[in-house]
């Protein structure tokens, strides 16, 4: 394959996710997800009102066996690519430590925006106790507009070291080294991102069951990567997206209309390591070489 077929390829590539990611967002915003606890002939279950499907319930026993399941194939995937030669061991961890400063980061600016918009619209804010209800539109404005920024500096962080990666690697005689170079960056972040989500997510269910909103993102990126390797078809990495994304905008939109002034934190937070796991699959997609 040329040059040029190899580009327009990926200008077709980069079009298919941009067109998955806006419809999937749409999506989750027109239907928005709900979460409620109920009983039925005494045992404890979740009702998950999914977007377009609608209302699911759960037994919390079938949570449990999806987790392990899920946490299984997470594991088996990662030490499979470790053995393959894929992915590094320390190459990983750093990144994922690096995702985990990234994330923290996130957290502690939406600290600070969650505080400043406090006391720019009046509201009680307690670093300990933030239960103020945000009801102002300004200050939900606020809140999206930072997100937004937020979000852009994270896509010019992931694609700054990338091209700093792919520069480096073009000393080398091989052709494919740039690909090669920015296909290993792109697993890196991808499985750093995971590895932190599977961490979470064990923590979560250990201590309240419930850890869905990391669980997902980490099963989608799991199968989307093993299928892959296993079919060589990308077209797994888009509908990894589209789950991915439809599944946390919806929840975290669910959980904005009633959001307290310090939730807006933790949903940075999470939205960061989503967005950071995305861009991985979108970057392993338009990627014209395996």
């Amino acid at each position: 394959m040329n040059s040029g077929m190899m580009r327009n390829l990926d200008k077709i590539r980069f079009a298919v996710v941009s067109v998955v990611f806006v419809a999937a967002i749409t999506l989750a915003v027109c239907f928005p997800v709900s979460f409620n606890a109920s009983s039925i002939a005494g045992d404890s279950t979740t009702l998950f009102d999914l977007p377009i499907l609608g209302g699911v319930h759960v037994s919390k026993m079938l949570q449990v066996v999806v987790n392990i399941v899920i946490f299984f194939i997470f594991l088996i995937y990662f030490v499979f690519e470790l053995l393959r030669g894929r992915i590094t061991f320390l190459s990983t961890v750093k990144r994922s430590c690096a995702v985990a400063l990234t994330v923290a980061g996130g957290f502690g600016a939406g600290l600070l925006i969650s505080y400043l918009t406090a006391r720019g619209t009046g509201l009680d804010y307690h670093f300990l106790a933030p239960l103020a209800t945000v009801s102002s539109t300004t200050g939900k404005l606020v809140m999206l507009i930072c997100s937004v920024v937020l979000a852009l500096l994270v896509l010019s962080g992931y694609l700054l070291f990338r091209a700093r990666i792919v520069r480096h690697s073009l000393s080398s005689m091989r052709s494919s080294a740039s690909f090669t170079a920015a296909g290993k960056y792109a697993l890196t972040v991808g499985y750093g991102a995971m590895l932190l989500q599977f961490i979470v997510a064990a923590v979560l269910l250990g201590l309240t069951g419930d850890n869905q909103l990391f669980l997902v993102p980490l099963a989608c990126g799991t199968l989307a990567m093993a299928l892959w390797r296993a079919t060589s078809l990308k077209l797994f990495m888009p509908l990894a997206i589209f789950v991915i994304v439809i599944h946390s905008v919806a929840v975290m939109t669910a959980i904005a209309t009633e959001m307290t002034i310090g939730l807006y934190a933790v949903l940075v937070a999470n939205g960061i390591l989503v967005f950071l796991l995305v861009l991985a699959l979108a970057d392993l997609y338009s990627l014209s070489r395996k």
